[in-house]
């Protein structure tokens, strides 16, 4: 006889999934993408040729079309460029609430600060200890 226990709290094995969520081994999308969808496009377009000549079109205001503004040329041409040579990387500031970027630090106090023993240095972060260590300079790695 076998007998079923319920595994630990800190177990990795999850309880059997509730009604509304996906069970194992069943699609969550059983019809899937129509088939030959991607196929259809690229023959109708002729291999993305069509849309690529379109944006090209309204890059250069062609006379084929109507006036175009400005905004509606630099669109296409930040398609094009996104589809050409890859979409650039966005950047964006930190904007974490108390933080100030190091301003007016040098390399050389960085590297001071890299060289206090980690322990020496959470005690200074976690507030354990007055003892702050001076950056001199001149002091060739010494704090």
């Amino acid at each position: 006889m076998t007998t079923k226990t319920k595994p630990s709290e800190n177990s990795l094995v999850a309880d059997s999934p509730k009604p509304w969520q996906f069970q194992p081994g069943v699609s969550g999308n059983p019809g899937g993408r129509p088939g030959g969808l991607a196929a259809r496009v690229r023959e109708a377009t002729k291999d993305g040729q069509d849309p690529i000549d379109f944006l090209i079109r309204v890059l250069r205001n062609s006379p084929k079309l109507p006036q175009l503004s400005l905004s509606h040329r630099i669109d296409a041409a930040k398609e094009l460029l996104d589809r050409g040579f890859g979409k650039s990387v966005q950047y964006s500031e930190d904007v974490t609430p108390n933080r100030r970027p190091l301003q007016g630090v040098t390399l050389q106090q960085i590297n001071l600060i890299l060289s206090i023993p980690e322990e020496k240095l959470l005690k200074l972060v976690e507030g354990m200890t007055d003892e702050v260590p001076v950056l001199d300079e001149g002091s060739g790695g010494e704090a």
